[in-house]
């Protein structure tokens, strides 16, 4: 591909991070340290907007909700990375597992009981 004599990178040189060429904004996402999905859960169990690559979120049980990914992983070796909202009095922690290529469980814990917390999340890996 060229922008005005310029090369672009291909989705593979972007995945491998291979070549020394400009960079499309389209295909910016197959690099590997981007966020290939983002969002913020109420502490009701909603996706709060604006989100990025998620389908929605499920509220399976108190603290523990299912995150359903617009476009599939590759693989379900990826990572998420979370926090909940701050409480001085508690130990608030969130926490992450069955991770499918489409989706993946996020529990959130206060004093180390499930409880349901507001919290965000982010995910990177190769879709």
């Amino acid at each position: 591909t060229q922008i005005t004599g310029t090369a672009v990178a291909t989705q593979a040189q972007m995945e491998a991070e291979t070549a020394n060429v400009v960079v499309a904004a389209n295909l910016l996402k197959n690099s590997p340290g981007v966020a290939k999905g983002w969002c913020q859960i109420g502490g009701a169990g909603g996706l709060n907007s604006p989100s990025y690559n998620i389908t929605s979120i499920t509220d399976t049980d108190v603290g523990n909700r299912t995150i359903v990914w617009n476009t599939d992983f590759s693989g379900t070796i990826y990572v998420c990375v979370g926090a909940v909202n701050e409480d001085s009095a508690a130990s608030n922690v969130c926490s992450y597992d069955t991770f499918a290529v489409g989706s993946v469980r996020h529990l959130t814990r206060q004093n180390g009981t499930l409880t349901d917390l507001a919290s965000g999340s982010v995910a990177f890996g190769d879709q």
